[in-house]
């Protein structure tokens, strides 16, 4: 049950409105610069791709000065159905969204309804029974499958990088990944306790919640042997256990920065859609195969 996500059933109609007003929101927020940089998701100019750069660069650049550096790599849980709309509303006439534009997202948000619809088939009669439970007023989240869905997203932790100091931040979407460096082990320390400090006060003030099972720490390398020593980390009252290997927005991550587990997860989905096409080739043209 909890991998099931609400969305939400919005008319044509709405959707034209959303995007009128999309457009207006991100043209003011685009021209007063008000977009954390560190943000890369649904960003024109930004992708998972400028994620990714930033986050290794920075890593390769405190290697090649011989500093200590720590990764977090932290997944929030289910942030589009914990965004709190009062708070959200408040940051919005923070940035300058004040007055009847403020209301009129009030509105989109307040009032809106949930409900829960199964549909059984009966394989003895052949017909579908269909069950409805009663509505109830949805008091925070966003709507899912939305135009405005993902602004509203961005806005609601784009304040998030200025909270935490002493650390590079990269985010894309729901993903927050940090680094922390320092040549002395003491002084990483110190830092770790702090940025974690930070980013405990600042989510649990925006009511998002660590996924501490998604939720890993990496110790970058270059085999120095005074590197090997792990500083603790720990959220909530509870110790991250350290990886060296990590998915990160779709590649594999080594702690030494080596490719090797990246290219032998390619080899293998290229294998089994060589497979595949090998297998098809005999049934269908190629003008399907080609987009297999």
């Amino acid at each position: 049950m909890n991998n099931y996500r609400p969305i939400s059933i919005i008319s044509v109609f709405a959707k034209i409105l959303e995007r009128v007003m999309y457009n207006r929101i991100t043209s003011f927020l685009y021209e007063n610069k008000i977009l954390s940089e560190a943000q890369n998701g649904f960003r024109e100019g930004k992708s998972i791709d400028t994620a990714v750069q930033s986050y290794i660069e920075r890593i390769q650049k405190a290697l090649d000065k011989w500093v200590h550096t720590i990764g977090l790599f932290i997944d929030l849980s289910k942030i589009y159905d914990v965004l709190n709309h009062n708070l959200l509303l408040e940051k919005w006439s923070y940035y300058g969204i004040r007055g009847s534009t403020n209301l009129w997202f009030r509105s989109y948000l307040f009032r809106r309804k949930q409900f829960i619809k199964i549909s059984q088939s009966n394989t003895s009669s052949g017909k579908v029974n269909t069950y409805r439970s009663s509505s109830l007023d949805i008091e925070q989240a966003v709507p899912q499958g939305s135009v405005l869905a993902p602004l509203l997203f961005l806005l609601y932790k784009n304040d998030l990088p200025k909270n935490v100091h002493d650390a590079n931040v990269v985010m894309f979407a729901d993903d927050i990944s940090v680094l922390i460096s320092d040549s002395d082990a003491r002084e990483l320390q110190i830092k770790i306790d702090r940025v974690g400090t930070e980013l405990e006060t600042c989510l649990n003030r925006n009511d998002l919640v660590i996924n501490t099972g998604k939720t890993g720490v990496m110790s970058f390398h270059n085999g120095q042997p005074h590197f090997l020593a792990k500083p603790l980390v720990t959220f909530n009252n509870m110790t991250v256990a350290y990886t060296y290997e990590t998915k990160f927005l779709g590649i594999q991550i080594t702690d030494s920065l080596k490719w090797h587990s990246h290219i032998q997860l390619l080899a293998n989905k290229l294998s089994k859609v060589t497979f595949t096409i090998k297998s098809l080739k005999e049934i269908l043209i190629s003008n399907f195969i080609r987009n297999i």
